[in-house]
């Protein structure tokens, strides 16, 4: 068979050196030369994979704001007239109030309630102060009573978005 020497280079060590010997495969180690062709082609593959890892980098910093700006609600101190709470949401939640409960923690039913608060939704931390009225049924309250505080933020159905239950001293 006739091979043009510009089309063929020769690599030493191959099974066809010998006359007459067969036409093989290269093996490990012997790497035909196709010029620039695959240096060419190693650069576009890796500029190829610098991009979809760019492009997916991109996609993940964009999505990270609406990950971390999850709805939160805590209860960060309660007194015999109020409750203060931090929270966050997002303004497509359907957050249209945060509510609170307080009374005994083994009770069946709250001793106070809270008067809803319509909250800021934007996605970042607010605070806010729910003041306390006496519920039906329910007892008064006194300084260092050890009380479970629950507070939520509520949809305009009165179903619970997110809500957190605390045990703490009245201050």
């Amino acid at each position: 068979m006739w091979q043009s020497p510009a089309l063929f280079h020769h690599t030493p060590g191959r099974a066809s050196d010998a006359p007459g010997g067969p036409e093989l495969p290269p093996g490990p180690g012997s790497v035909p030369d196709h010029g620039s062709m695959v240096t060419t082609r190693i650069r576009q593959r890796s500029a190829s994979t610098a991009i979809a890892l760019a492009a997916l980098g991109a996609a993940l910093i964009s999505t990270a704001p609406a990950a971390f700006a999850a709805d939160t609600i805590e209860v960060s101190g309660a007194s015999t007239s109020a409750v203060a709470i931090d929270y966050a949401c997002d303004a497509d939640a359907g957050v249209v109030a945060i509510q609170a409960l307080v009374g005994d923690p083994n009770a069946d039913h709250p001793s106070a309630q809270g008067t809803p608060v319509t909250p800021t939704c934007d996605g970042s931390r607010h605070q806010a102060t729910i003041a306390l009225s006496t519920a039906t049924g329910g007892g008064p309250l006194a300084s260092g009573q050890v009380v479970q505080v629950r507070a939520g933020l509520v949809d305009e159905n009165q179903m619970v978005i997110k809500g957190t239950a605390k045990v703490l001293p009245l201050e």
